[in-house]
Formats: structure tokens, C-alpha cells, sequence
């Protein structure tokens, strides 16, 4: 099981779009131009840290589906590059 550790060691994207947010279940992720998604993974977690989906990105654009996957509520979106280091955080409001 894995949880959600902060880190200030390498600046955060500030670009990153998520939409719609509020979502009723799926939304698109948008990182910006230049950055590289080889081994780019996509974690969501909720409030208390618990990881509720872990997926790579296969491109710049990807649509992300929580349906069925998580309840109502606010969650952080985390984007890790291939050697682990955080390079995203943006919060995703689910409301169905």
C-alpha cells in the first residue's frame, strides 16, 4: 500500500489542467509542452493518503475514469516522473 509523502526538493508543475473539476467521474489531464510522459505515472489519493488509482500516462493528454472508483470528495492528483520525484500535484473534486 502506498501513501502520499511531501517533498520540496524539485519545483511542481503549476500548468497541469484537469477538466472538468468538479468531475462526475472522468476528466481530462493536461501537462504542459516540453515535458516528457515516458514512465510518467498518475497517482490519486484521497484525504487520508490511501492511493485510489495508479495509472501511466501514455500521453500529454489523457482522459483519467474514477468512476466506480472513488466516492464524493476532494482529492489530490500526484504526477511522478520515471525516477520516482514528484513533478505535479493538482486537486480533483469528484461529485456525482
Amino acid at each position: 500500500m502506498s501513501a502520499l509523502t511531501t517533498s520540496t526538493k524539485a519545483p511542481l508543475l503549476e500548468n497541469i489542467q484537469v477538466s472538468p473539476n468538479p468531475t462526475t467521474g472522468a476528466f481530462n489531464l493536461t501537462l504542459p509542452q516540453g515535458i516528457s510522459t515516458e514512465n510518467t505515472e498518475v497517482f490519486l489519493y484521497d484525504m487520508t493518503g490511501r492511493m485510489c488509482l495508479h495509472q501511466k500516462l501514455q500521453s500529454a493528454t489523457e482522459r483519467i475514469d474514477v468512476t466506480g472508483k472513488v466516492e464524493n470528495g476532494l482529492y489530490l492528483l500526484e504526477i511522478r516522473a520515471a525516477d520516482g520525484s514528484r513533478i505535479g500535484l493538482s486537486k480533483v473534486i469528484v461529485q456525482k
